[in-house]
């Protein structure tokens, strides 16, 4: 959502403000978001139904975090979020956001490791004959696993 967010901030160009950032923000990740807590909180619910009381309580535990931390998101989160956009425009401190002061003139730059990434790294990863050389060994370390299956004893270990 945070990464929406600056997406969109960097293309509005100071155009809209940061209720209307916000509210486009929710409306593209907030139904992902939804669906996606959702879906863990189903799976983690029906995981209460089972028998062993452990992992009962795991799940029944899990799903409510899941839920809870959705709540979050949605609501604190973007509460903060928001927060945080205004004292940014009003080029205030982070630690100290009563202190205003005169910031620099704000450039866009390349951190050392985005560089890195870009420059050596995509072009190393994406050269065809390392493309397939990377396949070919996640494919063989899954063959391994896959064949170590058998030797895996079932039942909880003492």
């Amino acid at each position: 959502m945070n990464h929406e967010f600056e997406r969109l901030t960097l293309k509005s160009f100071g155009e809209e403000s940061v209720e209307e950032r916000i509210a486009k923000t929710l409306g593209r990740m907030g139904p992902s978001i939804l669906l996606s807590a959702l879906s863990e909180t189903i799976a983690f619910g029906l995981g209460g139904i089972v028998t062993m009381p452990a992992v009962r309580n795991f799940a029944l535990y899990a799903a409510l975090a899941v839920w809870v931390d959705f709540s979050l998101q949605v609501t604190a989160f973007v509460a903060f979020l928001s927060l945080d956009a205004k004292r940014q425009e009003e080029d205030r401190i982070d630690c100290f956001p009563c202190v205003k002061v005169e910031a620099p003139e704000r450039i866009d730059r390349e951190g050392l490791l985005q560089k890195w990434m870009r420059k050596y790294y995509a072009p190393f990863v994406l050269n065809r004959k390392i493309r397939v050389t990377i396949i070919i060994f996640f494919i063989s370390v899954f063959m391994i696993a896959l064949s170590l299956v058998p030797q895996v004893e079932l039942g909880l270990g003492r």
